[in-house]
C-alpha cells in the first residue's frame, strides 16, 4: 500500500506535468493528434492562431486542415518544424480542391511560409505531407498581417 503523503505527492508531478506538457507547445496551441490523413478528415484550425501536432512518413504521413477565411484578406501560415531534417511540403487548397500555393520545408530555415496576399472567402484546406522523418510542427496563422514577435519576423522565437 502506498502511504497517503507518496500518493498526494505523485498527483502533485502527474499535475505539474500536464501542465508543463501544454505550456510547451505555445500559448494557445492546440494539439491535435486526430486521424486527419485525408481531406474528409481533415481537423478544424483557426485562421488566427496556434496549432500543433505530429507527422511520421511511416506512420502518418499526411495531416489535413481547414479552416474557414471569412473575409477577402491575406493570409500568412508559419511552419515550424522540431525535427527540421524532415522532408515535408506545405500546401494550400480551395474548398473544391484546387491548390492556391505550396511551399517545399526549408532546413536551413526558421520557418516555412504559406502567404496568400488576398484569399477570397470560403473555406480552405491545409496540407502537410511529409517524405522523410517524422516532426512535430506549429503552424502559426495569422490573416490580414503577418505574425511577429521581438518586433521581426526573423527575430521570432519557436513558439515551443
Amino acid at each position: 500500500m502506498v502511504p497517503v503523503a507518496v500518493r498526494s505527492s505523485i498527483r502533485v508531478v502527474a499535475l505539474l506535468l500536464s501542465v508543463f506538457s501544454m505550456s510547451a507547445c505555445g500559448a494557445g496551441a492546440v494539439i491535435t493528434g486526430a486521424k486527419d490523413h485525408s481531406i474528409q478528415t481533415a481537423q478544424p484550425m483557426e485562421p488566427n492562431g496556434l496549432l500543433d501536432d505530429r507527422v511520421d512518413a511511416e506512420h502518418d504521413p499526411v495531416d489535413w486542415k481547414f479552416f474557414q477565411n471569412e473575409v477577402t484578406d491575406s493570409v500568412f501560415m508559419m511552419f515550424f518544424f522540431d525535427n527540421v531534417g524532415v522532408s515535408a511540403d506545405l500546401t494550400l487548397f480551395t474548398g473544391a480542391g484546387n491548390r492556391v500555393v505550396s511551399v517545399r520545408h526549408d532546413p536551413s530555415a526558421e520557418f516555412d511560409l504559406l502567404q496568400v496576399p488576398d484569399l477570397r472567402e470560403g473555406r480552405y484546406y491545409v496540407k502537410v505531407a511529409i517524405s522523410k522523418g517524422a516532426s512535430v510542427y506549429t503552424i502559426r496563422s495569422s490573416t490580414g498581417h503577418m505574425p511577429m514577435l521581438g518586433g521581426a519576423v526573423n527575430s521570432e522565437p519557436r513558439p515551443e
